[in-house]
């Protein structure tokens, strides 16, 4: 079975800002780019998957808020703004991790994901929250794997890839 592309890509990525000791608001953007000759309708949505954060559990996953309806011209490209707060109370070597996907139709989106990708990640030291992004954001969170490139941070070819067992 040939590998389709991908229908809707992640084209850029602009992070929040670094974020001071007391912590603050991550406010983030996504550009999507539809490389198919059909319109597309759908949503998009974030998660935040945080590692160290302190907690009895040591871990969150959660959704920065609700997904954002998007449509697409055949070759148009949107950005989709995202943000989550970040509480001054994570342990220091805290870090979350960002992710952007993208589904089409109205309800759910959720089951039909055409385009997303592992953005980056947002780590605490002594004097603040710092945005770490590319091959060092990846090597956080691989890792939390055991040494292995976790499947939603690697790009999604690969996991295509991967899933197809070719």
């Amino acid at each position: 079975m040939p590998l389709l592309p991908i229908p809707v890509q992640v084209e850029r990525v602009r992070p929040c800002e670094d974020l001071p000791l007391e912590g603050g608001v991550c406010r983030y953007s996504v550009r999507f780019r539809n490389v198919t000759p059909e319109p597309i309708q759908g949503a998009a949505w974030s998660l935040v998957e945080g590692f160290f954060t302190g907690s009895p559990l040591e871990y969150t996953l959660f959704q920065t808020g609700d997904p954002k309806e998007v449509s697409f011209r055949p070759g148009g490209a949107r950005s989709v703004s995202f943000s989550f707060r970040v509480p001054a109370s994570v342990s220091d070597g805290a870090f979350m991790c960002t992710l952007a996907l993208l589904g089409e139709g109205r309800r759910p989106p959720y089951f039909n994901t055409i385009g997303g990708n592992f953005l980056f990640c947002v780590v605490k030291g002594p004097d603040g929250f710092t945005v770490v992004q590319g091959l060092e954001a990846r090597r956080l969170l691989a890792a939390q794997e055991g040494g292995r490139l976790p499947l939603h941070s690697a790009p999604l070819p690969q996991v295509l890839k991967k899933a197809s067992g070719k």
